[in-house]
């Protein structure tokens, strides 16, 4: 290494010392090399003000199998969408020097490799967090209570609620920096044939209904009716009005859409053995479902 390039990597590493010491809880800063591969390690301050070392988890291209067995050797485990360490540092000075080690050995940035360097926080995804849990907290006892038993949650980490011969299902929502919701929501319909005369008949449909909005899955020719709720200022009252608003609109039409549009109701698709159920439609963004 020559002269220039070591005085240059001590003055950059000087610079990423002292940006480190400014984190406070929930901020943290990613380094990359400026060009391509940019395999990029972060720098943690967590909400408690621990300390912890993460790589993000590249898909394109992937992490080599060297740079993998280095992680692992470093005591980094592999999550969805990065490497964290896995026995958090025991303090500031510990957690930046596992970060240039793992820069050098894992990323490849060396003293003389041009770097981009960014800082973020993770305050808002941490409290849209935290605003989910807090209303599921406020709503799962309203749930036992109506039922008699623990609330049923499905592997989503939604609620499930049979009410007459309606399942319902309430999703507490919360995009960072936005306000929380529930959505609360029921598939009607299963294998109806999709045509413009749907769509046309549920837009009439919405046009009457006080809660709830129909919706059309035209790949697997479901329909779905959803109504939102602030969660914010929530209150049981009109909580449970929702619910068994959107359950009457269903016991209401999803025999008249069969009739008219073809397929069965949802209901009529849970009364039969499993291995007569049509294929599940998908919940909205998420995985299969019935």
């Amino acid at each position: 290494m020559s002269s220039a390039a070591s005085k240059k990597g001590v003055a950059r590493d000087d610079f990423l010392r002292a940006e480190a010491a400014h984190l406070g809880p929930f901020d943290y800063l990613v380094v990359s090399a400026a060009d391509p591969p940019r395999d990029a390690a972060r720098l943690i301050r967590e909400g408690d003000g621990s300390w912890s070392v993460g790589v993000w988890n590249r898909a394109d291209p992937p992490l080599s199998v060297e740079q993998r067995e280095e992680l692992t050797a470093l005591g980094f485990g592999e999550g969805t969408e990065e490497w964290r360490v896995v026995a958090p540092p025991a303090d500031g000075p510990t957690a930046i020097a596992l970060f240039f080690q793992v820069l050098a050995q894992v990323c490849g940035v060396g003293p003389d490799v041009p770097i981009d360097l960014k800082h973020d926080s993770s305050r808002a995804d941490y409290e849209a967090a935290e605003a989910v849990r807090t209303l599921k907290a406020q709503i799962a006892p309203w749930l036992e209570a109506r039922t008699g038993s623990p609330a049923r949650v499905d592997d989503d980490g939604d609620f499930v609620l049979e009410l007459e011969r309606t399942q319902l299902y309430v999703s507490p929502q919360c995009l960072p920096g936005r306000s929380p919701i529930v959505q609360v929501f029921a598939i009607t319909n299963l294998g109806i044939t999709v045509s413009d005369a749907v769509g046309g008949f549920l837009s009439v449909l919405n046009f009457e209904l006080v809660f709830g909005r129909f919706s059309l899955d035209l790949e697997r020719g479901s329909v779905w009716l959803t109504e939102n709720l602030l969660g914010r200022h929530l209150i049981e009252d009109d909580f449970w009005e929702i619910v068994e608003a959107l359950a009457e609109t269903v016991a209401r039409y999803d025999e008249r859409i069969a009739r008219r549009f073809g397929g069965t109701t949802a209901w009529a698709v849970r009364a039969q053995a499993p291995e007569h159920l049509p294929e599940a439609p998908n919940k909205p963004g998420q995985g299969g479902y019935l």
